[in-house]
């Protein structure tokens, strides 16, 4: 049985109350059964922050330790798609309390609730989201355990836009760390939310990594764009049971609207064997990637993840290969200029030295003609100008002068230009 949610009076403290002499607690924003956040206002910067605080019940060294836990872990995860963590202290009875970034909008579950199932492309969307911050905290070894539609929070920019903010690490498994307390893990301690607990995490939660948090995001999928859990049961047994043994259908066949790839997504996610699924987030958010282009309603992600191609990326390649393709232009140009300014001036003299060969070559040949046509004055000329002379073998005709190449010019020397050398 749930536990009732917290008031404020269980932790000790009332709207106008000042906490750690700079914060003034303005509101409630949530309450659950391990705890309650508060909007507040740090009076110095004048500033709106979150505080959230355990239940008194929860205030013993094993409860402490996670809530520690969950604040460390956000905060060394620096993806914009986490909720910040800016500092930790307690009350003075000893219940500890957490400084958040206080965030405007609701969680994934209210909005599925008041809005209903949603397009594929936008679930995919928010996934990757989500995926941002999942992937890092992958990074630094740390498995969440506890992914959820109520720990997804679509906040609102100063735009208007949304972002996918990841909450509550607190039962997160950080591997770096050898978190193994046999309190925190005992096997008969059921730790995550029933409806998104991987088959492994039924066994015991020391078995989870991070195909653990890929199932709980396959459960997300299923959720948003059908509106329906994929395992359901009466009691802890009987889903256990479902989780265990049953295949759900499909989302698409629940929900024609459905894109069929994503379908074949949900179930890699949900394979019962940790091997099957998606062996990390990166492959999954690859996969999820492809169908954010099939609705034009798609919400804006500013960054991809990390570990993915996301996201994270695919944006900045873009523009990197585009402002590489226009410096290797720009390069080709200069180069290409270079080369044909510094060929003009032996071209010139090329064509200067043909010139001046033709000339001198026709010169030749008129004076030979003249010539034999002095000597053999009983010889017929030929009506071209050019002398024939059968029974002259001493004075063979010079060969005709060769044409200059199709680009030269046969001006005379002086009408060319003078070609200045470069590089001078």
């Amino acid at each position: 049985m749930a536990k009732p949610p917290v008031s404020l009076e269980q932790i000790g403290i009332a709207i106008g109350d000042r906490v750690a002499d700079k914060y003034r607690v303005d509101g409630v924003l949530g309450r659950g059964g391990m705890g309650i956040v508060v909007a507040a206002t740090h009076e110095v910067l004048d500033d709106e922050v979150a505080l959230k605080f355990i239940a008194r019940e929860a205030v013993d060294p094993k409860g402490v330790k996670r809530f520690i836990n969950e604040a460390r872990a956000a905060a060394k995860i620096k993806s914009e798609h986490v909720a910040r963590v800016y500092d930790v202290g307690s009350l003075d009875d000893g219940t500890p309390f957490m400084v958040l970034e206080y965030l405007k909008g609701d969680d994934l579950a209210a909005v599925t609730e008041r809005e209903g199932a949603v397009p594929t492309a936008i679930a995919a969307g928010y996934v990757l989201e989500a995926i941002d911050a999942i992937g890092q905290a992958h990074e630094l070894g740390i498995v969440h355990r506890d992914l959820k539609l109520g720990n997804l929070f679509r906040s609102v920019r100063p735009d208007g836009s949304h972002c996918i903010k990841v909450l509550d690490f607190g039962i997160s498994k950080l591997a770096a760390a050898n978190d193994d307390d046999p309190s925190m893990t005992a096997p008969e301690t059921i730790f995550g939310s029933p409806a998104y607990m991987a088959p492994e995490m039924w066994v015991s939660a020391k078995m989870a990594d991070p195909r653990t948090d890929v199932w709980a995001l396959g459960i997300i999928l299923y959720v948003l764009t059908t509106g329906e859990l994929p395992f359901e049961g009466e009691s802890l047994a009987e889903r256990c049971q479902a989780v265990l043994n049953d295949e759900p259908a499909p989302p698409h066949v629940l929900e024609p609207s459905v894109d069929e790839r994503l379908s074949e997504i949900v179930a890699r996610c949900l394979q019962k064997k940790p091997a099957d699924r998606y062996q990390d987030v990166a492959a999954l958010a690859r996969d999820l990637d492809r169908l954010t282009d099939c609705d034009a309603t798609l919400p804006e992600r500013r960054n991809l993840p990390a570990a993915t191609p996301s996201s994270t990326a695919t944006s900045a390649t873009t523009t990197t290969k585009t402002s590489a393709m226009l410096i290797a232009l720009l390069l080709c140009g200069i180069i290409a200029g270079y080369l044909l300014f510094t060929r003009r001036a032996p071209q010139g003299d090329e064509t200067r030295a043909a010139t001046s060969a033709t000339i001198t070559a026709t010169s030749a040949g008129r004076a030979s003609s003249e010539s034999d046509t002095t000597s053999e004055s009983d010889t017929t000329s030929e009506p071209t100008g050019h002398t024939t002379s059968p029974t002259s073998a001493s004075a063979p005709k010079p060969p005709p002068p060769k044409a200059p190449p199709p680009t030269a010019t046969t001006r005379p020397r002086d009408d060319l230009a003078p070609v200045e050398e470069w590089p001078p």
